[in-house]
C-alpha cells in the first residue's frame, strides 16, 4: 500500500489504531497440551491469520513458535483457546491433532524450512468444523499481509528506539473467564533489519550462534511464545486537526515473532530476567506460510 497517495481521510480509515489492534487482540489464543498423566498445561501463544486466494477461497493459518508444540513423546495433540467476541460461540476451545499414532507430523503443519523456531498450522478446516462459515471474516481477522518482508522493514525505516507491543500470555496470565491475553509494549533495542550474532560467551549460554532478527527491551517471560511483535504507528499532525500516519511508519506490520526471554549471565545472579527478548524476523514466517502456497 502506497500511504504517499492516500488522503488524510483515508489515512484515518485505513490506520484506525484502536480497531486494528482490537483486531488483532481478539485473534489471539492460548495453546496447551494434555501430558501422560492427563493436566492440561499451557505452553505458549497462537495467532491467527487469514489469507484471500484467488479463487475467492480463504485459507486460515495459526502462527505460533516450533518449541510451543509438544513432542510426540508428550503429546498428540494441541488445544488452541481463542476468545472471539465476533462468533457466535465468543470463544473456542479447538483440538488440533500434531503427530499420528506413529509420531509423524501432521501434514496441515509445516516448520521453518531454514530452521528457525516458527511452525505454521492449516487452521481452515478446523476453523470451518468450529465456526462455520469463515466468508466475510475479512474485517474480523488480520491479513497476512500485516506480515512484513525485509524490504519492507527497510522502506519503513525502522531503527532502534521504535516502539512495538506484542499480545500474549506471560506466565500464562489471562482472564479465566474468556480467555482473553495481555498486550504489552517495548522498543526495538537492536538493529531490526540485521542479524544478531552472539558473543562467544553466550553462544554457549544459549547454544546459538546467532539471531536471525533482533532483540527487543521490553518484559517478556514464558508464555509469551508465538506472540507477534507488531510497530506502534508514528503519527503527525495534519490540516483541520487530524491526525494522521506518517508514510514511512504509519501502518501498523508485525516485524516479527517472539522466540526467547534472555535471562542474566552475571555470575551470582539467580536466573534474573534481563527484560530483552529474542524476535525471529516476519520474513521466516512468511517463508513458513509459502509452503502452503
Amino acid at each position: 500500500m502506497d500511504l504517499s497517495k492516500l488522503t488524510p481521510e483515508e489515512l484515518v480509515k485505513v490506520n484506525n489504531i484502536d480497531n486494528w489492534k482490537q483486531s488483532l487482540f481478539n485473534c489471539v489464543g492460548v495453546i496447551s497440551f494434555v501430558d501422560k498423566f492427563g493436566i492440561s498445561i499451557p505452553s505458549g501463544t497462537g495467532t491467527i491469520l487469514i489469507k484471500n486466494l484467488d479463487n475467492n477461497l480463504s485459507k486460515i493459518f495459526l502462527i505460533t513458535n516450533k518449541h510451543v508444540l509438544p513432542t510426540h513423546l508428550i503429546s498428540t495433540f494441541i488445544t488452541f483457546t481463542l476468545h472471539a467476541p465476533w462468533s457466535n460461540t465468543k470463544t473456542f476451545k479447538i483440538t488440533i491433532p500434531v503427530y499420528d499414532r506413529n509420531g509423524n507430523i501432521n501434514n496441515l503443519i509445516k516448520f521453518n524450512n531454514q530452521g528457525e523456531d516458527i511452525a505454521v498450522i492449516d487452521f481452515t478446516e478446523a476453523f470451518v468444523r468450529n465456526y462455520g462459515d469463515i466468508r466475510n471474516l475479512e474485517e474480523h481477522l488480520p491479513p497476512i499481509d500485516i506480515l512484513a518482508d525485509e524490504n519492507n522493514l527497510k522502506k519503513r525505516n525502522l531503527t532502534i528506539g521504535d516502539e512495538i507491543f506484542f499480545i500474549g500470555y506471560p506466565s500464562f496470565f489471562y482472564n479465566k473467564k474468556n480467555s482473553t491475553p495481555l498486550l504489552r509494549s517495548g522498543v526495538i533495542a537492536t538493529d531490526p533489519t540485521e542479524v544478531y550474532h552472539f558473543n562467544t560467551f553466550l553462544k554457549s549460554a544459549f547454544n546459538a550462534d546467532k539471531l536471525n532478527g533482533f532483540l527487543i527491551d521490553a518484559n517478556v517471560f514464558g508464555g509469551s511464545s508465538g506472540s507477534l511483535v507488531v510497530t506502534k504507528p508514528a503519527l503527525i499532525q495534519m490540516y483541520n486537526g487530524q491526525i494522521v500516519p506518517s508514510t514511512q511508519k504509519g501502518v501498523p506490520c508485525v516485524v516479527g515473532i517472539l522466540t526467547h526471554s534472555y535471562p542474566s549471565l552475571n555470575s551470582g545472579d539467580n536466573y534474573q530476567k534481563l527484560g530483552l527478548g529474542g524476535v525471529i524476523k516476519s520474513e521466516y514466517i512468511i517463508d513458513t506460510i509459502n509452503q502452503f502456497l
